[in-house]
């Protein structure tokens, strides 16, 4: 046993029975870890000084480790590897810890414990034993903590500094215990079981013990600074051991004088270890730091305060003087308790109390906030430090409210804004029921043989006009329903070719009036994960706008690319019309703003087209849209529809036949997968995915005997893969297949010795039977 252990087991008491104990609790800690540890987490994400420092997103794996270290601290052999682990436990946290974190934490931990111990027997039995073996563990990190860390005279002077001030603050934890202790017994509610806000009976489990332990072990040039920490540790066990003998007396029903005294004994020894831990500040040339440091700690823990209270008073005096009172003592109570003896916050001005004030004039009130300065050396040097903090306060309260009335200001153009969507889509409602009728009516009447023939070009006007009329409310009724987020978004995977087929169907009348060529891709098998009405929506915009700017007999090409750099699919509508200057591209996308077109300079529309597309394509999709042009050359407008892994796909079918060579089957249609899956299982274990970078990921992992590859595919297009198998010197046979002709595929294939063929999916037939044919030669 090395002399480290040794002087643990001494210091802590661990006896015989304690280890037998310890491995009674080894038979059950593991299945309350888990919920101790659960709360462990809630209350350290509710502290400011932790809530900061740790990511959420890392919370699962932070939390297995917790419950790892908190089950060995019983489970394991109680030995100098138990003791480096419980000492390194920590270094898998971002948080930079220190002795005041460490004794945080573990009185976090220990509240944690005893909330659940509340609930349950078992632990409240063993609690004692439990909390014996935390506060080891504790020292134990403290312990390692200052012994890297200390490394220099300074660091050492400046680690003691801090850990002085982590011992008072622990005093005062222990002060607030016993101010519950006492109003507990004077209202007649001392009563079974001592725990939680009560002071333990047991000075051993006491934090502020470690504390003394930890003080006493590692400076031990305190005394230098006039602190007994043997006087104060004496005093430490009197005060436990008077508060034992008072429940005792309270459990036995002793006489109200012998309670009475025993309470009058308790408050004078408590008193006194309060002065022990104080007095000494008076021989230090520390303070200085001592004030700058608590200072620091009292600024970040309002600022914390005023961070995470969502709403702060500001129209009500009477509450936000409360607020501000509560959260100066809350900051001062864990940083500077041991230099001010009392606070104010008022709305009138503090006369003739303290010595530090500061007025914070707002838009509806003045708070006054004053603090009175103990009796402490360098007494003038805390109150210059002081008023400097609460300069930063001041300033940080001014811009809190600044920011409260930017907030009210936006939500009230928000209310308006969604007032003016409601009106816009009700509008459009309301107009849309007569517009119907009349269109309607008017249909009819031109279908009736009795109408006269005078009379007929007036219905075909109002028919017209009509049509017109109900076009610009339906765009109103989309950009308003854009506007208030209620429009339909309902992607899936959908064939491109689809969309342009429907779209072409669209666009025939338009382009055959004024005699335009309308190109369109070929019969694409490209799939894309998109809401295929708005996509629509989004392509019948683009080639209108095209058809309005483009002169008799000219040509629009809609085609589509894969960008391999931003992994997106590109859309594309080109023009040879008149063009747009570079002054009117900025107003394309404006709502309610139309350029001027030679071509169809009377025809006006609402200027919500093109908006509605960026907000379909950019809000809804996340992707892009902007446009190239030039005067009397054309226009380019072009649409980016990223990539989804949403729907990245593996499949296995194995083989019914033994020995059955392996196919990756690279594939987004589900249709043709099933075609293929079907004809080729007897002769082929089948390995499906929809997905470029999946083919990617199993080709490093498995071998296979043959590859059918789509050319079009859900991230990407089969040359990408191509390039990534003759770069990772990846041999096997690629059959590619497509909708598209071979000609059209070769220039984005390029060479590679992998590439059996190109095959059109058309003849799958044809496919099955080259792969099988060529798998018997």
């Amino acid at each position: 046993m090395s002399q480290r252990l040794d002087a643990i087991i001494k210091s802590f008491h661990i006896s015989t029975q304690v280890l037998e104990e310890r491995k009674g609790i080894a038979l059950y800690i593991e299945s309350f870890a888990s919920l101790i540890m659960d709360r462990f987490y809630d209350y350290l994400l509710s502290n400011p000084d932790f809530d900061n420092a740790i990511n959420k997103a890392d919370l699962p794996r932070l939390k297995r480790l917790r419950i790892e270290s908190f089950v060995s601290l019983f489970m394991d052999e109680l030995d100098d590897t138990l003791l480096n682990k419980i000492a390194r436990a920590h270094l898998d946290t971002s948080i930079r810890i220190n002795p005041y974190i460490i004794a945080s934490a573990f009185e976090i931990l220990k509240d944690s414990i005893l909330d659940v111990s509340s609930v349950n027997e078992l632990l409240k039995r063993d609690l004692k034993v439990i909390l014996k073996f935390l506060h080891l563990a504790e020292f134990v990190v403290q312990d390692d903590f200052a012994k890297n860390s200390l490394s220099e005279a300074t660091e050492t002077k400046t680690g003691l500094i801090v850990m002085l001030e982590t011992l008072f603050e622990m005093l005062t934890i222990h002060k607030n215990k016993n101010t519950h202790l006492l109003q507990l017994w004077e209202i007649g509610e001392l009563r079974p079981p001592y725990t939680g806000s009560l002071p333990e009976s047991d000075p051993d489990l006491c934090q502020f013990s470690t504390m003394l332990l930890k003080v006493k072990e590692e400076f031990m040039h305190i005394h230098d600074l006039n602190i007994d920490i043997d006087t104060i540790s004496k005093s430490h066990h009197d005060y436990h051991d008077a508060v034992k003998e008072l429940y005792q007396f309270a459990q036995n029903k002793a006489s109200i004088e012998i309670q009475t005294q025993q309470i009058q004994k308790i408050q004078k020894i408590s008193d006194n270890l309060f002065e022990r831990i104080t007095k000494p500040f008076e021989h230090t040339s520390s303070l200085t730091f001592l004030s700058i440091n608590s200072g620091i700690r009292f600024m970040q823990k309002y600022n914390a305060i005023i961070n995470e209270t969502k709403f702060l008073p500001f129209n009500n005096p009477k509450n936000m003087v409360s607020f501000m009172q509560n959260m100066v003592e809350d900051a001062i109570k864990s940083s500077l308790a041991w230099a001010i003896s009392d606070i104010k916050v008022a709305n009138e001005k503090c006369v003739s109390y303290g010595e530090v004030c500061e007025t914070i004039i707002l838009s509806s009130m003045t708070l006054n906030i004053c603090l009175s300065i103990k009796d402490v050396p360098y007494k003038s040097f805390i109150i210059d430090v002081l008023k400097v903090f609460l300069e930063v306060l001041k300033a940080t309260v001014i811009n809190r409210e600044k920011e409260y009335s930017f907030m009210a200001l936006a939500d009230k153009a928000e209310t308006a804004n969604r007032a003016k969507d409601m009106f816009l889509a009700n509008m459009s409602h309301e107009l849309r029921t007569p517009l119907n009728a009349i269109i309607g009516f008017s249909q009819i009447l031109k279908t009736r043989q009795e109408i006269p023939e005078n009379l007929r070009p007036y219905i075909e006007k109002i028919a017209i006009s009509g049509n017109n009329l109900l076009n610009l409310v339906n765009t109103i009724l989309d950009f308003a329903k854009i506007e208030a987020g209620k429009i339909s978004y309902h992607p899936k995977m959908t064939l491109l070719s689809e969309i342009t087929n429907e779209v072409s169907i669209v666009m025939a009348s338009l382009t055959q009036a004024k005699n335009i060529n309308l190109e369109l891709p070929g019969d694409l098998s490209l799939a894309l994960f998109v809401d295929p009405q708005l996509i629509k929506q989004v392509l019948i915009n683009l080639l209108s706008n095209a058809v309005k700017f483009t002169p008799q007999n000219g040509k629009i090409t809609l085609s589509i690319r894969f960008e391999q750099k931003d992994n997106e699919f590109v859309i594309s509508v080109c023009d040879n019309g008149v063009g747009i200057s570079q002054e009117d591209i900025p107003k394309l996308f404006t709502p309610f703003t139309q350029i001027d077109n030679p071509l169809h300079s009377s025809a006006k529309g609402t200027g919500l087209g093109l908006t509605i597309t960026k907000r379909i394509v950019e809000d809804l999709h996340g992707g892009k849209i902007w446009v190239q042009s030039k005067v009397a050359e054309g226009s380019c407008f072009y649409v980016a529809l990223p990539v989804s892994s949403e729907l990245n796909k593996i499949e296995l079918f194995p083989s019914p036949q033994e020995n059955a060579k392996n196919l990756l089957l690279v594939e987004d249609s589900q249709e043709y997968v099933d075609i293929l899956v079907n004809k080729l299982n007897q002769k082929f274990n089948i390995t499906v995915t929809n997905s470029i970078n999946k083919a990617k990921e199993l080709l490093m992992l498995h071998s296979y005997d043959k590859i059918i590859l789509d050319f079009f595919l859900v991230d990407g297009i089969s040359s990408e893969l191509v390039y990534f198998m003759d770069a990772n010197a990846l041999h096997t046979p690629i059959y590619i297949i497509s909708a598209e002709d071979d000609i059209k595929l070769v220039q984005f294939i390029g060479e590679s010795k992998n590439i059996v063929g190109v095959f059109n999916k058309k003849d799958s037939e044809t496919i099955c039977n080259t792969l099988i044919r060529n798998e018997n030669v």
